[in-house]
């Protein structure tokens, strides 16, 4: 934990890595870089962090002591970074809202578990894949979801919420309208780009 806390953004990213590379979080492997940086706050106004196209972490300077900062970008180097470079920023251009919510929700139950202290952020998104897993899946736990959405490929993540949601609405045959219109509304948070 003193790598973590040490301030240090390369031996953070190596230690982040390190935990997340092990067997009891089963997590996809990580296409990261190894090279880490600290980026100016000027350069990075309402970014705490930034998982580069090619693979390299930047951690805002004032950031460096928050580790969710660092579990959430290591996280999407084990998401998008799984397609080619080439690919790589369309994907994400084009998938963002579902990518962040995923990764941050992930993040979020990781720093539960390993009782991390945390802040929120992408609140609308993680709101809306909390409720969907409420909704379509309440016997699966938050880490379980947030883990199981992070093995989907990001090109396919959400057509398979769009499907679930789709299958619940055949299933339910004509659920509640509050409900209905909630999974209609975590459809269109968490559709394509910014």
């Amino acid at each position: 934990m003193n790598m973590l806390r040490s301030g240090d953004v390369q031996k953070a990213c190596d230690a982040v890595n390190e935990i997340l590379n092990r067997s009891d979080y089963n997590l996809p492997r990580s296409y990261w870089s190894g090279n880490a940086y600290v980026g100016r706050i000027q350069d990075m106004i309402g970014i705490l962090g930034r998982k580069e196209y090619w693979c390299d972490i930047t951690i805002r300077e004032d950031q460096r002591l928050n580790i969710k900062t660092y579990i959430h970008e290591n996280l999407h180097s084990r998401s998008m970074s799984r397609y080619n470079e080439s690919e790589r920023q369309f994907i994400y251009e084009t998938n963002r809202r579902i990518e962040e919510g995923t990764v941050e929700l992930l993040s979020q139950e990781i720093c539960k578990r390993s009782y991390i202290p945390y802040k929120e952020s992408y609140k609308e998104r993680v709101n809306a894949l909390r409720d969907f897993k409420r909704i379509i899946e309440p016997m699966t736990s938050d880490y379980d979801f947030a883990k199981s959405l992070i093995d989907i490929p990001l090109a396919e993540r959400y057509n398979y919420i769009s499907q679930s949601i789709k299958q619940f609405k055949e299933s339910a045959n004509n659920p509640r309208q509050a409900v209905s219109e909630r999974l209609d509304s975590i459809l269109k948070i968490l559709k394509g780009g910014e």
